[in-house]
């Protein structure tokens, strides 16, 4: 391995052997000199040989992850821990992120356990006091099949290590119990832990997935639970601390007057009061230095012997300085306000106490400089290594290197990022005679040269131009597709296949001659109730339609709902013939057939600095096989906002002007014609592709000429506004026309656009996502590709959900600017949009700040984004028009003003405009401390919060954007009739439509669910599973389920919840029973006595062989009657209920085998 020969070069070193003498003698050396991977490769080293944990200290949050990058690339992941900050205000309860507070946990757990690792942090994010390191350590508990453990004692022990009880455990920090099952996502593992008791012994411990629920593998060894929250707790602790919180609060109060004493009062009572019950409260962790007067800084979890790294020593001690002194300008502050009580100021280390914390550690300075900041740092080292210039586009220069290192015996190392670059390297490096072994995968940040040791380290960044990419560790399922949506709760509007729209109440027990169902209760207008059994749950669907609105209830026996569903089938009809009309006259068109894949297709697509999502490799290929084929492409590609299309739009344009055709990218705005221009110019760059841009940006002049190098062939790619629709442009040979969110443009651009559709390729892109059960349906008349996963190499964004505070605001906005950023600032009235501006300006007086909202005119709208693009501008307040803006790199900070009035679909893609970097992004959510806000905003801020990963969340909003995209993909016109139906309804509707258009569905009269009446228990006792919105999405299931589907989902139950009762394998067998009478055409099975009357459809296709062959099995146990319909009189005699149900499961078995001859 590449690493290990680097590291080994290094320890050779004299210098090196020095510094790490001088360590071990307890002087404490400073070094100066060292690139930022030549540092890591020494720490690596260093690590691998003695027996210490280390954490590293550095000046800047970028400077910490590229600490984590390059250590990951010489080390196990596993290994090396980054420790981010928590909230950026002190003193204010920092908003509970799962992803940070799981990163932080998991770097403390390691430590406190004794584990060798290594802990990355900024400077900023040491600061924080934290829980004795032997406290911390006691708090965690070691699960081992085998271990006893009361499950009412597992349970509480869990809530005071702050795992929060859910239903369902799809998040880090939560756990459930079902029964002898207990579910638990620890926030320092990526799976979910799913443990089955015996009694009181833990029998089995297997991961589980969090989306599917299902069993992934058996946990081999124990695992270390680690609490979740860093606050550990426990009834000594409250007790002996309450006291001290009591007298600290009291003297705060007595020495308060009016306001200030008010408000001390009603946010720290109430607190006091839940705590003095040994409750977890939200808040608690303001009270961290009244509970334990002893406090730990991050260094104190260092074993005996461990080594502190101080990144930067002059910078560092200079952050901390600052920081300590915003914190205590903002402390007197909040103290005199009664917004905190002043025993929090020890909640925080100043840089004194960390300095005289350190003067008992083992130290190792690293700097550009010698410069020890005051830290307890000894003997100097300056050690030389030399920045490598970039050979981007100047092969000549690396050539003339090589030959220097060659001649002078260097040792040369070249570092890849993946093995696809790996290759390219290897293949590059052949014309300058580098032998392939010397290239490896090593994800180092950037390369060097190191005179004394001769020896060099060539990465991407000197040769491609691009740096190595750290990917981020996210847990959790990514790219999840949503199939169903079963979040169904009491009081959520259903729509009713038959009976239309009603409110779902809750499910119902009904006993009835000792037989006992569980049945849903819906209420319709005029107070008509409807008791759906749950074995008829398919005809039952959550009422999805636009965000906020509510639909019209029906009354029961009407023909409304009736008449509803026809006009909007009509229209869906309409819809799907109108599209196959479509998709046959192209079929019936020659196009042109590019060429398979050239060489130069391959290294293009290999120089793309990410690692691609399988979603986009395989729309890629999908969309070049079809510029393959003899027919004209008119493909949809559809994917979240910064999911990849334009990369994947990317590569077609390059096959097509491989091909020598000419690429048409049309734009809905100015703006994004230019942003496609930089980023296709960025990502084309030397490749011997001209790309142009026409808009209204771009004199008349320089059109002028532009047009006439268009028509000479002369321009490869045009990309442009509505202008490119134009009679005065002629293209040469015009190959492929990219059309970027189609539904923006207006009729007449449209009828334009389908005159050029009639011979050339076209790829459609759009921004909105859209259901599978729709996507599905459209298979077979409308080409899409749908990019579902995110990309992986983007730190996930920081998300706060807070009270507004100027200072916040100030400090937010601030930290962006120290780093060359900017900021959206969201403020959603236009009324008093500009008093919002001069408040910001009052804040940050240095920050250059611009207002644009809808109602602005276009030109001067235009103008404002583009000099925020140019960087002309800081800070952007605006309305929520950024929802649907640019996707600007630089801004990685987000403020939402009043994000309580917001819908979460607009959080969600408001969120998605920054983090489009390799840069930590923020979000800011606040609302005002004394608005009342309402549930449904509630649940929208905490989604919003949670959803850094996918949960419940993300699918709701998910959801409001794909009936967006549904409209895009179909018609505005279709918007109407989702709303009429629910989103659900017309999805089925449309798949049923389409299927019968190509003939892959008979055209049969719709038939209604069986009526099933077979005298047996079959029902969820709440002894096996209370939670009746648990009940509800199982029951769906069981109703929805096909065959095979029925027996994984009774082993999926079994997994989740233990082995089922008979009356719940009873609900798997009438699943069953319900399948094949849906097959065999039945209308109902109902129990007379001793007999089932099997009642089928008047259009049955039952034959006389089949029932023939059935007496003749059967004898005289079958008859067969023929009133109204035709009926099976099927003796079943007495029995328990299982047997008759095997019974009758095994004669329609039979029936079906017959009927197929």
């Amino acid at each position: 391995m590449l690493e290990k020969t680097i590291q080994q070069n290094w320890q050779a070193d004299t210098k090196y052997q020095e510094v790490f003498n001088a360590l071990q003698q307890g002087q404490n050396p400073m070094v100066s000199g060292l690139a930022d991977s030549a540092k890591a490769a020494w720490v690596a080293a260093e690590f691998l040989k003695s027996p210490r944990s280390m954490v590293i200290i550095t000046a800047t949050i970028e400077a910490a992850q590229l600490w984590q990058q390059n250590l990951s690339a010489c080390l196990p992941e596993e290994k090396v821990l980054f420790f981010p900050r928590l909230a950026l205000m002190p003193f204010e309860i920092y908003a509970y992120n799962p992803e940070l507070s799981s990163r932080r946990i998991a770097a403390l757990s390691s430590l406190a356990r004794g584990e060798k690792v290594i802990v990355v942090a900024w400077a900023g994010a040491s600061t924080r006091a934290l829980v004795p390191k032997h406290i911390f350590a006691e708090g965690h508990v070691y699960l081992k099949v085998g271990v006893d453990f009361e499950l009412d004692e597992l349970a509480s022990k869990l809530a005071i290590m702050g795992y929060s009880r859910e239903k369902m455990v799809d998040t880090p920090g939560t756990f459930s119990v079902r029964g002898g099952i207990v579910d638990i996502f620890p926030l320092t593992v990526k799976m979910p832990v799913r443990l089955e008791f015996f009694d009181t012994e833990i029998e089995s411990m297997r991961y589980f997935d969090a989306a599917s629920q299902r069993s992934q593998g058996v946990v081999k060894n124990g695992i270390w639970l680690a609490p979740a929250r860093e606050l550990v707790l426990n009834s000594d602790i409250l007790q002996q601390g309450i006291p001290r919180l009591t007298t600290a609060y009291n003297k705060a109060l007595n020495a308060l007057k009016g306001m200030p004493r008010r408000n001390l009062r009603e946010k720290f009572s109430p607190l006091l009061e839940q705590m003095g019950e040994c409750q977890w409260v939200n808040g608690m962790e303001q009270f961290f230095s009244l509970l334990y007067p002893k406090k730990a800084h991050l260094c104190d979890y260092l074993p005996e012997g461990g080594l502190v790294v101080i990144d930067e020593p002059e910078a560092s001690a200079t952050v901390l300085q600052n920081m300590e002194e915003e914190r205590l300008s903002y402390y007197y502050e909040m103290v005199e306000a009664g917004q905190i009580i002043p025993a929090f100021g020890d909640n925080f280390f100043g840089l004194a106490e960390i300095r005289e914390k350190l003067i008992q550690k083992n130290l190792l300075g690293f700097g550009l400089l010698n410069g020890k900041g005051g830290w307890n740092l000894g003997a100097h080292f300056a050690v030389t290594t030399h920045i490598i210039p970039s050979y981007t586009g100047n092969m000549e220069l690396l050539a003339e290197d090589i030959h220097y290192w060659q001649k002078n015996s260097y040792h040369l190392y070249f570092c890849a990022s993946s093995q696809v670059r790996k290759a390219k390297l290897t293949e590059l490096l052949k014309d300058y005679d580098i032998g392939a072994g010397l290239v490896d995968t090593v994800p180092f940040s950037s390369g060097y040269v190191y005179n004394e040791g001769k020896f060099a380290v060539i990465t991407e960044k000197e040769l491609l131009g691009r740096e190595a990419k750290s990917l981020s560790r996210r847990t959790g399922s990514k790219g999840q597709v949503l199939e169903n949506f079963v979040d169904l709760q009491a009081g959520d509007y259903v729509v009713h296949a038959n009976h239309g729209i009603g409110k779902y109440i809750g499910i119902k027990r009904i006993t009835v001659e000792d037989l006992a169902g569980d049945y849903l209760e819906i209420h319709y207008a005029g107070n008509d109730k409807l008791f759906v059994p749950v074995d008829q749950m398919d005809l039952v669907q959550k009422y999805i339609g636009n965000e906020g609105t509510s639909p019209k209830l029906y009354k029961l026996g009407g023909n409304q709902w009736q008449r509803v569903k026809a006009k909007v089938k009509a229209s869906v009809q309409e819809l799907a013939e109108d599209l196959l009309k479509l998709y046959t006259a192209r079929q019936q068109t020659k196009g042109y057939s590019f060429a398979p894949d050239t060489p130069w297709q391959k290294e293009f697509e290999d120089s793309f600095p990410y690692t691609e999502t399988p979603d986009q490799l395989q729309a890629a290929e999908e969309i070049k096989s079809d510029m393959e084929k003899n027919k004209p492409m008119d493909r949809l590609l559809c994917g979240d906002v910064g999911y990849g299309k334009t990369e994947v739009a990317l590569r077609a344009a390059f096959k097509a002007v491989m091909d020598g055709k000419q690429v048409a990218v049309l734009v809905p705005t100015t703006l994004l014609a230019q942003q496609h221009y930089t980023t296709f110019v960025e990502r084309l760059q030397g490749y011997p592709v001209k790309v142009g841009v026409i808009s209204r940006f771009v004199s008349a002049k320089e059109q002028k000429l532009l047009l006439t190098s268009v028509a000479e062939g002369k321009v490869d790619i045009l990309i442009g506004t509505h202008r490119l629709l134009s009679k005065d442009i002629k293209f040469r040979d015009l190959g492929l026309l990219i059309i970027d969110e189609e539904q923006r443009f207006g009729v007449a651009h449209k009828e334009k656009m389908k005159t050029w559709k009639e011979n050339v390729d076209v790829l459609t892109l759009s921004a909105t996502p859209i259901p599978r059960t729709l996507h599905m349906s459209l298979v077979g008349i409308r080409d899409m590709s749908v990019i579902n996963t995110p990309p992986e190499d983007r730190h996930p964004v920081q998300t706060y959900v807070v009270e507004y505070h100027p200072r916040l605001v100030q400090e937010a906005v601030r930290r962006e600017l120290e780093r060359n950023g900017q900021v959206y600032f969201v403020h959603n009235k236009v009324m008093d949009i500009e008093r919002t501006k001069e408040d910001l300006q009052t804040l940050v007086p240095e920050a250059r700040i611009a207002v644009a909202h809808g109602q602005m005119p276009e030109r001067e709208l235009e103008k404002v984004m583009t000099a925020f693009i140019n960087g002309e501008s800081d800070v952007l307040i605006c309305t929520t028009i950024a929802e649907s803006g640019l996707d600007i790199a630089n801004v990685n900070t987000l403020i939402v003003h009043d994000a309580d009035c917001l819908g979460l679909a607009q959080l969600y893609q408001l969120r998605g405009r920054i983090g489009r970097s390799n840069r930590q992004a923020y979000a800011y959510f606040t609302y005002h401390k004394d608005k009342i806000i309402n549930e449904q905003a509630k649940k929208r801020l905490v989604a919003i919060r949670d959803f850094t990963e996918l949960g419940s969340g993300f699918k709701i909003a998910l959801r409001d954007m794909e009936i967006r995209g549904a409209g895009n993909i179909l018609g505005p016109e279709q918007h109407g009739h989702i709303a009429a139906v629910g989103f659900d309804m017309y999805c089925r509707l449309v798949a049923e439509e389409m299927e019968k258009q190509l003939g892959t569905r008979e055209l049969v009269k719709e038939k209604e669910a069986p009526q099933l009446d077979l005298g047996v228990n079959a029902y969820i006792p709440d002894t096996y599973i209370a939670d009746s919105d648990l009940k509800v999405e199982i029951y769906k299931r069981i109703a929805a389920a096909g065959l095979e589907e029925i027996d994984a989902l009774k082993e999926e139950i079994a997994d989740r919840y233990g082995e089922p009762p008979q009356v719940v394998n009873n609900l798997f067998q009438i699943g069953k029973i319900k399948y094949w009478a849906f097959k065999l055409d039945i209308a109902s099975i109902l129990q007379k006595g001793h007999n089932l009357v099997i009642t089928f459809h008047a259009d049955h296709t039952l034959s006389g062989i089949t029932l023939v062959k059935t007496a003749e099995r059967y004898g005289k146990l079958v008859s067969y009657k023929s009133q109204k319909n035709f009926a099976i009189h099927f003796h079943i005699g007495q029995g328990p209920q299982d047997k008759r149900l095997l019974i009758l499961l095994g004669f329609l078995e039979e029936l079906f085998a017959f009927q197929q001859g």
